[in-house]
Formats: structure tokens, C-alpha cells, sequence
């Protein structure tokens, strides 16, 4: 680089000063080899020719500094004009190719520099400075052609004449290669932007024309190649999106003329997309849930899975498009969110017309068939409903304007559409209960079936399969359904309906007492579901309704009814009150047995007979009720267990310890109860063999006088009031008492036989 340091100045003075050259000659000279030497490549200060071209037009114009007259030969004047006009045309060449000229805005201020010195030589002389719109339009014609060349340049450094003009690319690739010179094109313009910003800030507004011109040879192949593409093809989306990024940005080219040719060209390939997108998922609708198969997957099934994620797909990437034009934006978010409201109630027509398919399926709702369980497919339309009612306010919710306006339509409609689903699935569920009230209604008072379903000796079979198939159904809905307060809600209506169902089924047979059958499986119905609702989350208050008090008095008044133990003993040992038994006693004629020996030593055997009866139902009744209460224990272990996966509900944790505590009360206080009544049972008998005996001692000289009755065909028979004899024997030994009684029945065994008697003989009065 040549510069005018010191030490080659002095140098330069001594040597004129010593051969007699004239300055301005030497100054032209000087200007000459300068001037080849940057032609030839070399890099030349600015400010070093800036000086030579100043004194030399100073002493060619007389307007010298030191206001010293000076001559000057027309040599030195012809050659002046000659370095002026050839200067002028470097100038314009280093202003042209600035980026080659001044590499990354070096050296410091050479731009500036160069500038500055293209005013002074472009004015006429130095007393007469050119006007600043010559100079502007001198500029711009040099940023013009520098736009030009840039681009040039860089569209062959992409070689982009051999791919986007060649017919033998595939589309894609011309747009991938558009792509890459778009990137060239932005990289270069802000490398102008950061590093000769500065040095034309007198020509801001000619640089942003530079850069519109030099954006208008790009969108001559841009359109080239966007006309090339097929209808159905969106791969030049990206180039829009990178363009327009790069624009919106930007401080001067932001809705400026390439901006808007840009959003010209591609407004119509976003309206064909969202048109054709919207027929896509339509058709995904129609014909996804015609062969859908109802498996869970995510938060709902396949089909709706695919057509969310589309309409969320959809809106991102119009919303990461960020279209310049405001109005053409607020169209397409409004267009885009009345899609999805449509779509979103066309999927939930479709997954209402096919639960009420699968809701007819499995019968029940006329039958009599008590092992129904819900079909999971169901649980997955539920979940479907409530995923779209999840995913409405992001798809729906304007974020301008009327903010709910698609949304608040929707969400009504599907809130009526979960009600309706919820109403469906609790019909369902109750047509279970009421095909065992239908069946248990056949043991009315009076009815012909029930004495003939007597004779099977049902215990509460009934009853059992109906809470089998609630503990079903409620995991079934607990695991499958993904929503916990929309599940609590079915609870909570489901039980309140089923107690009303009963209740008024109780209220249908007030004038008639319930079959001990019937009385088995209620109470067995109504404690169970009681205990099963408790533990699925349902508060107290909807569990200890009046209903529900009204239905526990009724059954418990009803058992306190049944005259006799036999009838008490047929009901289910794990409904039945141990209290209650003792109310039932044989009660006993006394003065018979004393006027008849045989008959006081026949009643003193039933007796003893009977105390081990009593003793041994007991006994099997505390081992029934013990098994059917660590049952219970299990079952609520295995809820408690179930129940671990629902932590964040801290309600339903303390119910089931609540629970299992008084689980665990019942138990030992049972187990006491029996113990009493049994030591009770043992006293009440022995005191009554105690009284007999006594009696007996009283009287036994006038009963040794009195003759035995003799059995002649003119003999009425003795009539015995108030009269009832335990003697019958099961066959399969369930009579028998435990070792601990047997040896007191041998010690006390009497010695008169007696005779067979019949079971449960009554002799009529």
C-alpha cells in the first residue's frame, strides 16, 4: 500500500528542490502513478491522492491556500484534466465495487474517505462544489450498478443458472437451490448492513434502494421457480418464511416493495393450502371413525389424535408464517379458528352416533343379565370428548377481537355432549340393578313363583353377582377414564340414582313384608355399594342421604319383623345382627311337662339338643362373619393399593384410612359380641334346665301317682301352645356341635329314648 509517510515526503521535497521541480507538476506525477498502480490492484490510501488532487487543482484554479500568486503551463493544465477525468472514472469504479474495493469496511474510513474525495472531483473547481443531487444521483447510479454486480456475483456462486433454469431439476430442487441463494443474498446484505452502514449514512435512503434493487433480481427467479411448482407442492414455504423473517425485521425493507411482492406471491398458495388441509381433515373425520377401533392411544384414539395434532400442526404454522399484511392475518386466524371449532363438533357428532351403538350392544337395558361390564371402546369415545374439550380453548380462542367467540360455541356443545354420554352410561348401569329388583320381585308376598324359588334355598345370590358387577364397573371407569372429577361426577349421580331405585322399589311393597331372600340381597346391595362409593371418592353427604337412611330403617325394621329364628338364620351371615338373634326364643309350656314325665324327659332331650344347635350356629355365624370381614379388609387393601395411584387426591387417601380402621373396630367388637352371646345363650339355658329340674323335684311324688296316659283311638290329642321344637338334624352335619360341647351332650344324655319327632312340629290348639 502506498501511504505519504513522513520520511518519503522529505524525500520527494529534497529531490524537487534539488532538480528545480514545480510542485503541481510533481503533484500530477505523483497522481499519475498512483493511479496506475491502484489500477494494477494495489490498494491506495484515499487520503494521500485526496491531497495530491487538491494542491494540484488549488494552483490550477489560482486558488491557492496561501493566497500567493503562482503560474501553471498548459502542459500541467492539459494533464490535470486528463488525472481528473481518469480519477473520476476510478472513483466510481472503487464506489461501484465497494465490497471488493474496501473488503469488510477496510481499511478504516477508506469508504468515507473515497466518498468525500468524489464530491471534490466530481464539483467544477474548488470554488464551485457540486450540487448535492448531482451527487446523489452519481451515488446512486454507482449503488445501482453495485447491486448489479453484488448479485451477480452471488447467484453465481450458487451456480444458480445451471439448476433453476435447467428443465432436467426436479422442482424441489430448484426451490432447495432458491433456498440456498436466498441465504447468500441475506448473508450478504447484512455484511453491507454491519461493516458500510457508516460510511453512506449522507446516502441512507440510496443503500435501501441499493438493497430494493438488488431483492428485484431475486424475485426474478424467485417467480420463475414458484411457477414451476405443482398445485398440490407447498416446499416453497420455507423460502417464504426465511424471506420474510429476514424482512419483517428489518428497519427500511419491512413492508417495502419486495415485501409486498413477496406476500403477493404466496398469498394464494397459504389460501390454497388451508383449503386444501380443511378438505384433508374432513376426510379424515368421515373416514377415520368408519374404521376406527375404539384403542386407547394418548388422551383419546387414533383418528381424533390425528386430527388435533392436524389442526394444531395447521395453526402453528400459519401463526409461524407471521404474515406481514395485518388484515390477510387476522382472515386467516379467524378462518383457521372456525375450522377447528367445526371439525372438533363433527368429531364429536361422529363419537356420539357410535357410543350409542356400543351402548345398545350387550342388551341389559330390557334383560335380566347381572355380569354386564362396561366396554372400554366407551371409556375411549369419553375420553376422546373430553380430550377435544381439553384441546378447544388453544384451537378455538381467538387472540383478538371476540376472544371467545368459536370457543364459547363449542365448549357448550360438548359439555352437552358429555352430559348426554354421562346420562347414557348411568342408564346403562342402572338397568343392572334393575334387572335384579325385576328378579327379586318374584318373591313378593303372594306371588306363585316365590314359594316354588323357595324351595332352592337361595342365600343371596342375587345380591352378590349386582355388587360384583358394581366393583366391575367402578374400576372399570376409574383406570379407562382419563378425566377424575368427570368420573367422580358419574359416581356420585350413579349412586344417588341406584338409591333412589331402590328406595322406590321399597316403597312399591309398604302393605307387604319382603321375602327373607329379598331382605338377604338389599342389605346386602345397599352396605356393599355403600362401602364401595365411599371408597371411590364420594363425599359423606351425598353417601348418608335421607334416602339412604330411609332404605337402612325400612330393611332393619323388616328383620326385626320375622317371627322366628329359623327365618333370621336364612339370611345372609354377613348382613345379619348377632343382637338380633336373641330376641327369637322357644318359649315353653311348663305345666304340660309336669302332668307328663315322658313328655318333660322327651322336651328336657330338645332342649339340651337345642342348646348345641344354637351353640354351633353360632359358632359358624362368628366364623362366616369373620371371613366375610377380613374379605372386606382384603378388598380394601387391594382399593387401597388401586387407590395409590391417585395421590394428589388426599380426600380419598384418608376415607379408605378412615375405612380400614373401622374395618378393623368391627372386627374386634364382633368378635366380643359373639363372645357375650354365646356366654349368655349358655346361662339363659342352663338357668331354664335348672327350673325344670326344680319343678320336677316339687312334684314328683304327685307325678308317681299319676297314670300314663294311655293312647286309645278315643284320645284327643294334648294340645301345646306357644310351642316350638329345633330338631331337625342337616345332613351334612352342620348341626353338630364343636369338642367343646360334644362331651357335656354325652354326660347329660338321657336315658329314656325317644321317639323320631318331626321337624319343626307345631301341634295346633
Amino acid at each position: 500500500m502506498i501511504n505519504n509517510s513522513i520520511s518519503y515526503l522529505i524525500f520527494l521535497n529534497k529531490y524537487c528542490s534539488r532538480y528545480g521541480v514545480r510542485g503541481c507538476l510533481r503533484h500530477l506525477y505523483y497522481l499519475n502513478d498512483l493511479l496506475d498502480r491502484a489500477e494494477q490492484g494495489s490498494m491506495v490510501d484515499p487520503q494521500l491522492v485526496h491531497y495530491s488532487y487538491v494542491f494540484c487543482a488549488s494552483h490550477v484554479s489560482g486558488n491557492r491556500p496561501d493566497n500567493n500568486v503562482s503560474t501553471i503551463t498548459m502542459e500541467e493544465k492539459d494533464r490535470f484534466n486528463e488525472i481528473k477525468e481518469r480519477l473520476k472514472l476510478f472513483l466510481e469504479h472503487q464506489v461501484t465495487n465497494f465490497r471488493f474495493s474496501f473488503p469488510f469496511g477496510r481499511p478504516d474510513g477508506g469508504l468515507k474517505a473515497t466518498l468525500s474525495l468524489l464530491e471534490r472531483v466530481s464539483a467544477k473547481d474548488l470554488a464551485t462544489p457540486i450540487s448535492r443531487d448531482d451527487i446523489r444521483r452519481f451515488i446512486g447510479k454507482c449503488l445501482e450498478n453495485a447491486a448489479y454486480i453484488n448479485y451477480t456475483r452471488v447467484s453465481d456462486q450458487a451456480k444458480i443458472e445451471e439448476t433453476v433454469y435447467n428443465s432436467d431439476d426436479s422442482p424441489r430442487k430448484k426451490v432447495d437451490d432458491l433456498i440456498h441463494l436466498a441465504e447468500l443474498c441475506i448473508e450478504l446484505l447484512q455484511q453491507d448492513a454491519e461493516h458500510y452502514r457508516e460510511a453512506f449514512q449522507q446516502y441512507h435512503d440510496l443503500l435501501i434502494e441499493h438493497e430494493e434493487i438488488f431483492w428485484s433480481l431475486f424475485a426474478v427467479d424467485m417467480e420463475h421457480v414458484i411457477d414451476q411448482q405443482p398445485i398440490e407442492s407447498w416446499d416453497a414455504f420455507p423460502l417464504f418464511q426465511l424471506l420474510n423473517d429476514y424482512l419483517r425485521l428489518h428497519d427500511s425493507l419491512c413492508n417495502g416493495r419486495f415485501h409486498q411482492q413477496l406476500r403477493d406471491t404466496f398469498a394464494p398458495l397459504v389460501v390454497r393450502y388451508v383449503d386444501l388441509m380443511e378438505s384433508c381433515i374432513a376426510q379424515s373425520i368421515h373416514k377415520g371413525f368408519e374404521k376406527e377401533n375404539w384403542k386407547s392411544k394418548n388422551r383419546g384414539c387414533a383418528t381424533s389424535e390425528d386430527i388435533l395434532w392436524k389442526l394444531d400442526a395447521l395453526q402453528c404454522f400459519i401463526r409461524d408464517l407471521h404474515w406481514p399484511d395485518e388484515i390477510f392475518r387476522e382472515h386467516l386466524e379467524k378462518r383457521l379458528k372456525q375450522m377447528a371449532s367445526d371439525m372438533i363438533e363433527a368429531c364429536a357428532k361422529r363419537v356420539w352416533r357410535h357410543f350409542e351403538t356400543w351402548m345398545k350392544k350387550g342388551g341389559l337395558i330390557g334383560g335380566t343379565s347381572s355380569d354386564y361390564l362396561l366396554p372400554s371402546e366407551c371409556c375411549v369415545m369419553i375420553n376422546v370428548i373430553l380430550d377435544c374439550k381439553a384441546q378447544a380453548l388453544k384451537l378455538c380462542a381467538l387472540h383478538a377481537g371476540d376472544l371467545h367467540q368459536y370457543h364459547t360455541r363449542i365448549d357448550e356443545y360438548l359439555e352437552k355432549n358429555l352430559s348426554d354420554m354421562s346420562k347414557a352410561l348411568i342408564q346403562k348401569l342402572l338397568s343392572i340393578l334393575d334387572s335384579v329388583l325385576k328378579k327379586l320381585s318374584r318373591y313378593d308376598e303372594g306371588s306363585f313363583f316365590a314359594q316354588i324359588l323357595s324351595l332352592t334355598k337361595p342365600i343371596n345370590e342375587d345380591g352378590q353377582a349386582y355388587v360384583s358387577s358394581v366393583n366391575a364397573n367402578l374400576e372399570q371407569l376409574r383406570q379407562k377414564i382419563s378425566d377424575e372429577i368427570f368420573t367422580l361426577n358419574i359416581f356420585e349421580e350413579w349412586y344417588r340414582q341406584q338409591t333412589h331405585l331402590i328406595f322406590m322399589w321399597l316403597g312399591e311393597r309398604t302393605e307387604i313384608s319382603l321375602h327373607p331372600y329379598q331382605l338377604a340381597c338389599l342389605m346386602l346391595i345397599v352396605k356393599k355399594t355403600h362401602g364401595n362409593f365411599e371408597l371411590q371418592g364420594v363425599q359423606e353427604k351425598d353417601l348418608n342421604s335421607q334416602l339412604y337412611n330411609s332404605i337402612i330403617q325400612r330393611l332393619h325394621n323388616q328383620i326385626l319383623v320375622f317371627s322366628s329364628l329359623s327365618d333370621v338364620l336364612n339370611l345372609s351371615d354377613s348382613m345379619m345382627d348377632i343382637a338380633d338373634v336373641t330376641e327369637f326364643r322357644t318359649t315353653w309350656n311348663n305345666e304340660f311337662f309336669l302332668k307328663n314325665k315322658s313328655a318333660f324327659s322327651a322336651a328336657k332331650h330338645l332342649i339340651r339338643k337345642s342348646i348345641v344347635i344354637v351353640q354351633v350356629r353360632l359358632c359358624r355365624q362368628l366364623r362366616y362373619t369373620e371371613k366375610d370381614l377380613t374379605s372386606a379388609l382384603q378388598s380394601a387393601e387391594h382399593e387401597k393399593q388401586i387407590l395409590h395411584n391417585y395421590r394428589n387426591s388426599t380426600s380419598l387417601a384418608e376415607v379408605l384410612k378412615q375405612r380400614l380402621k373401622i374395618l378393623k373396630n368391627e372386627i374386634d367388637n364382633y368378635n366380643l359380641q359373639i363372645k357375650n352371646i354365646v356366654q349368655k345363650e349358655k346361662e339363659y339355658w342352663k338357668q331354664l334346665e335348672q327350673t325344670i329340674a326344680k319343678k320336677t323335684n316339687l312334684h314328683k311324688a304327685t307325678t308317681n301317682n299319676v297314670k300314663p296316659l294311655q293312647n286309645t283311638s278315643n284320645a284327643r290329642p294334648i294340645a301345646v301352645a306357644n310351642a316350638t321344637f329345633v330338631v331337625g338334624v342337616n345332613k351334612n352335619n352342620e348341626n353338630l356341635p364343636p369338642s367343646e360341647y360334644r362331651s357335656d351332650e354325652i354326660e347329660n344324655r338321657s336315658p329314656v329314648k325317644v321317639p323320631k319327632i318331626r321337624k319343626k312340629k307345631k301341634c295346633a290348639s
